[in-house]
């Protein structure tokens, strides 16, 4: 009996440690020079829960880009290694979750605004005060 080959073997899906202190999962696309394209990459976050235990979460790392490929100069990144199959998973899961959640949203605001102008002044100003 042969075993079954895992397709995320294949995947290049890397945990990179930035300059800034962030820490990534991607899966590497391309490298360009001394540009890493990653695709749909993932913060790695981290917070510990009142019984002691670290807990780990995926957010969006770039939420507002237009396209789910991002360029990283390599001079940024201080470390990089391949993930483990367990966590190639996870990170698979969280970006699917993550294209879907999107194309919901998008598709209630529409919805929501199709007879309205769109309201794209969502961000307040960091202070109010007047000097």
């Amino acid at each position: 009996m042969t075993e079954q080959e895992d397709p995320l073997d294949d995947m290049n899906i890397q945990h990179i440690k930035l300059s800034d202190g962030c820490e990534i999962i991607a899966y590497i696309n391309t490298t360009e020079g001394a540009s890493i394209i990653v695709e749909r990459p993932m913060n790695l976050n981290l917070v510990t829960t009142a019984n002691g235990y670290d807990t780990y979460f995926f957010t969006k790392y770039f939420p507002f880009a237009k396209d789910n490929l991002v360029k990283l100069n390599s001079r940024n990144v201080i470390s990089a290694s391949e993930v483990t199959t367990e966590i190639k998973e996870k990170y698979v899961r969280a970006t699917i979750r993550n294209e879907i959640e999107s194309n919901e949203d998008l598709n209630t605001n529409l919805d929501d605004d199709s007879n309205e102008d769109m309201n794209l002044n969502f961000m307040e100003s960091p202070s109010k005060k007047l000097h």
